[in-house]
């Protein structure tokens, strides 16, 4: 029972939005005091980290201080532009502040991997998802349609009489191939076309069929070959599952804490007047 209550995604959730909470109250409580600026020892590592990934070195203690005292510097920047009020209505600000907050989600939503069980369920669940595309095998007859109605469909006539007798058609000259051999439908899709691959779907296997539209003409088509879209093997596809697995995670994180702030808050909405009635 225990191990169910935990594996639930509300109680991450309840977890998650605790710790963002904490955070923001923490963050808040720090910045009481507006005008204290605290260089902790983990800043000035970090500092020090991003002047040794720039110059391939460490850095010199004038370097550090430099370092120190811009950001100092950039940190009262920030709080006297907030002081003023500067950051309310700037929407590259408040567009940014939107990603970080999404990011955060994300990351903390990400932290847990799937149990081999979880990872089977998404995999049986979304089974369709992962199966391999249709493919085909088949011989395509090409017919310009560059030519008078009545000798186009005495054209047609005559190649059907040699299908009829046994023989092979003959085709009009094209950049197109004759022979396809095991070509998904996005293959055959980006060679004759959407329509022809839409009436492709609807013919049956080794027999000729009645000319089939393109956009560049028509085709006789036979068949030889179609294997159906069958489910790729789990252990393949593992890191794909995972990734689609969290992905599904972080989008119903994201809507759990959504609906959960909008709980929070008192939304006033004050719709504008109409003098037309509604």
């Amino acid at each position: 029972m225990l191990k169910k209550l935990i594996q639930e995604p509300l109680i991450h959730f309840v977890i998650i939005a605790s710790i963002i909470f904490f955070i923001y109250d923490a963050l808040n409580k720090e910045s009481i005091n507006t005008h204290k600026i605290l260089i902790s020892e983990s800043r000035i590592e970090q500092l020090t980290n991003e002047i040794l990934n720039s110059k391939s070195r460490l850095p010199v203690a004038k370097e550090i201080d430099i370092a120190i005292e811009s950001f100092a510097l950039n940190e009262i920047y920030l709080r006297e532009a907030r002081e003023l009020g500067l950051h309310h209505g700037d929407k590259i600000i408040e567009r940014r502040l939107r990603q970080k907050m999404e990011y955060l989600l994300d990351e903390m939503a990400s932290i847990q991997e799937p149990s081999s069980a979880e990872l089977n369920r998404f995999y049986q669940e979304n089974i369709e998802q992962y199966k391999s595309p249709v493919t085909y095998s088949f011989t395509q007859i090409y017919v310009s349609t560059d030519r008078p109605k009545a000798l186009l469909n005495k054209y047609i006539d005559d190649l059907w009489r040699l299908i009829e007798e046994g023989q092979t058609p003959f085709a009009d000259t094209s950049m197109l191939p004759q022979q396809i051999s095991l070509q998904s439908s996005q293959q055959i899709e980006h060679k004759f076309g959407q329509f022809f691959m839409l009436k492709l779907k609807e013919l049956a296997v080794k027999t000729w069929s009645s000319p089939i539209d393109s956009g560049l003409g028509k085709h006789f088509v036979y068949i030889t070959e179609k294997i159906e879209a069958t489910p790729k093997p789990f252990l393949s596809i593992k890191a794909e599952l995972v990734d689609d697995w969290q992905y599904q995670r972080r989008k119903k994180f994201k809507q759990i804490y959504e609906e959960e702030l909008m709980r929070r808050y008192d939304i006033d909405i004050r719709k504008p007047k109409s003098d037309k009635a509604s």
